[in-house]
């Protein structure tokens, strides 16, 4: 992908999050009330973005948003029977970084340090397998996801010569397109967080792969009613703002590629 795509595309995304609708909400009430003092217009739209923000970032609200998109991902996958399907290649999706990290070690963030320990899990029940990690970086300075989560591997015991870098991609399609000359047709684990499971399915199916999920870092599978839950905070917006992430993604490639097909 294009870097300038790249970050448009991030630009527009955050729009739909929860702090972007809050504030496009809070401005366009002020204006309202500006423009016309005496009208209730103005005060409604204010009122809607402040119910928005208190809601969207309720416990209850992002859980149960992000839980359908993990009840689609399905459970931990079986090395066994990844083994008996004939899978050698187990592919761990990038997460990102945490920047300016001097050890690469200690580079992966949440998502990327949990997907591949379940990639490492799974790669210690498949013999024969090699564990492929993808994921380019977003600054010249730093490390690509690729190198964080292969550093993670390397010091759990995994060897170097079974592990595959993939350190050019920005996206999921872009590690698509870029797995694909390795991959081709055969099947392969797919491991990625499991709200993120559905749509990088789709992705690389439409791009004649056969991935098999392998989902990590569930975030609603232990959720339990409490009083807690019904509290605003920073967790349940973040929640919620990947949910949103996810079916704005989604809604995205359908509006790009109508029939399934990725254009090139």
């Amino acid at each position: 992908m294009e870097w300038g795509l790249f970050v448009a595309k991030k630009i527009v995304s955050a729009l739909f999050y929860p702090v972007g609708i809050t504030l496009a909400l809070l401005a366009a009430g002020i204006a309202a009330s500006l423009w016309k003092p005496r009208s209730k217009f103005g005060v409604l739209l204010v009122t809607a973005g402040a119910l928005w923000l208190l809601v969207s970032s309720m416990g209850i609200f992002g859980t149960l948003f992000v839980m359908g998109l993990e009840r689609s991902a399905g459970p931990y996958a079986d090395p066994q029977e990844l083994a008996a399907r004939d899978v050698k290649y187990i592919v761990v999706l990038g997460g990102g970084i945490r920047t300016n990290t001097v050890d690469p070690l200690g580079a992966a963030d949440c998502d990327s340090f949990f997907r591949v320990m379940e990639g490492i899990r799974l790669w210690k029940g498949i013999p024969g397998g090699k564990l492929v990690v993808s994921g380019g970086r977003f600054s010249p300075e730093d490390i690509t996801s690729a190198e964080a989560m292969a550093s993670v591997a390397r010091g759990l015991g995994v060897p170097s010569q079974d592990i595959i870098e993939e350190t050019r991609s920005l996206d999921t399609l872009d590690e698509a397109r870029f797995l694909k000359p390795l991959l081709g047709t055969s099947r392969f684990a797919l491991v990625t967080s499991a709200l993120h499971m559905n749509r990088s399915v789709k992705i690389f199916q439409s791009l004649g792969m056969n991935p098999i999920p392998a989902p990590a870092d569930f975030h609603a599978a232990d959720f339990r009613w409490g009083f807690a839950s019904f509290l605003p905070g920073a967790k349940g917006m973040l929640l919620t703002q990947r949910a949103i992430h996810e079916h704005v993604g989604t809604l995205w490639l359908r509006i790009r590629n109508p029939l399934g097909s990725v254009p090139k």
